[in-house]
């Protein structure tokens, strides 16, 4: 829908293309038709966990099914301490998402998500267990391998990533899964698979089959008895230590301002430094060291005032600004257009519920035509009823959303799968 907004160009051997002139709101703009023109999956680097959150915003109004957050907190000695549930939620999703599906995705994560320690995608893959009825399952192997993929062993199953074995009765609470598990053995053939109350402890509905994904990143392969801090950042237990990129078999690597990144990862290593003076274990790696993630070809997109030296890489250049908001103002709107259709600039007022291209006909003063991106007039405004996540000014074209008109914002709720106990 943007083709004929952005002209990306297309990543040679050991060629980085630089990209000026996008500011943050154009920015979700341009990877959308990135990933829209390239067909391959876009791997997004963010300086900031705060950053890839709004960015992650923009995009998912064009798509939240293609569009995935890789989160990390920004700060290592945060992660060592006490990991976010949410936060390592939202990792476990992407990271299953990636393992088992072909279909094409942007993800987005900041600079300490680009760099984390991860196991192998076969490993990952490897790591899932599914179990059906009537099939055999050696137990003892069975809670090996739930405690290699992070489920912790107590005597009540309440909450995600637990486990209780009793006998012949193994109750898991798996990720993902709104309820627990109960799954009852005759020797080890599995009998019977039913979800149960966490709270009352009552089975209720029967289940022919179960899958149980890991509940961390950092799978204990080599089943190290002894590793503090169970799915801390600092313990990889793995014969192959992977990164976000190696999830992703075809892909196209985009920095928002790598200056930036690089800035802010020499400031991540002085705090390294600083936590191995603490750290009991003597770890000597905690991460991926950034030279070494960086392909040799990418897209760095700067914002609107930086100077690049560009003697050896692609350059695209852009002149884009932002809109202030109208808030409901349409003598402003009316007065905004005018001015707009006076410097010849193309029009598009991309509005997604009919009741607002309804509202916005009868209260617009000026010539208007309900279109598509494919059929755009000048010296008129082009209607088209469609997503953006805001609106924006690049180059000679116009585009004004409902954040801008009505002061309508998209809100993206986060939808964890870590189920609290009681």
């Amino acid at each position: 829908m943007l083709e004929n907004v952005f002209h990306p160009k297309v990543l040679d051997n050991n060629k980085v293309v630089n990209i000026i002139g996008l500011n943050k709101k154009v920015q979700a703009a341009y990877v959308w038709n990135l990933f829209s023109v390239s067909k391959k999956n876009i791997l997004v680097v963010t300086n900031s966990l705060y950053e890839a959150n709004n960015l992650y915003k923009s995009l998912s109004v064009f798509s939240d099914e293609d569009t995935l957050l890789f989160p990390m907190d920004d700060f290592l000695v945060s992660e060592a301490i006490a990991i976010s549930p949410d936060l390592m939620a939202k990792r476990i999703e992407v990271l299953d998402e990636l393992s088992i599906s072909n279909k094409r995705k942007i993800i987005i994560t900041n600079l300490m998500g680009y760099l984390r320690f991860l196991p192998s995608k076969k490993l990952w893959q490897e790591s899932n267990i599914q179990i059906k009825i009537n099939s055999v399952q050696k137990r003892e192997d069975l809670l090996k391998k739930l405690d290699m993929i992070g489920y912790q062993k107590e005597n009540l199953v309440t909450k995600t990533g637990e486990y209780a074995n009793r006998g012949y009765i193994l109750d898991v609470f798996p990720f993902g899964y709104e309820n627990p598990v109960r799954i009852e053995f005759f020797d080890d053939t599995v009998d019977n698979i039913r979800f149960f109350d966490p709270v009352t402890q009552l089975s209720t509905k029967k289940q022919s089959v179960i899958s149980i994904m890991p509940f961390t990143e950092f799978i204990n392969e080599k089943r190290v008895e002894d590793i503090p801090k169970r799915q801390s950042l600092l313990y990889m237990v793995a014969s192959e230590v992977s990164s976000l990129k190696d999830y992703l078999d075809d892909n196209i690597t985009l920095y928002i301002n790598l200056d930036e990144i690089k800035f802010a990862y020499k400031n991540v290593l002085n705090e390294v430094l600083e936590f191995k003076q603490t750290d009991p274990y003597k770890i000597n790696d905690y991460m991926h060291k950034l030279d070494l993630v960086i392909p040799k070809n990418y897209i760095n997109v700067y914002g609107t005032d930086n100077y690049v030296n560009n003697k050896t890489n692609i350059l695209e250049v852009y002149e884009s600004s932002e809109i202030n908001s109208f808030n409901n103002d349409f003598c402003k709107v009316n007065k905004f257009l005018n001015e707009m259709i006076a410097k010849k600039k193309e029009i598009y007022v991309v509005l997604e519920e009919d009741k607002l291209v309804n509202d916005f006909i009868e209260k617009v003063d000026l010539k208007i035509q309900i279109t598509t991106f494919l059929n755009i007039k000048t010296g008129i405004v082009n209607v088209i009823k469609g997503k953006l996540s805001n609106g924006f000014i690049v180059d000679n074209k116009v585009f004004v959303t409902a954040n801008e008109i009505y002061n309508k914002k998209d809100v993206i709720n986060y939808k964890s799968k870590f189920k609290y106990g009681a």
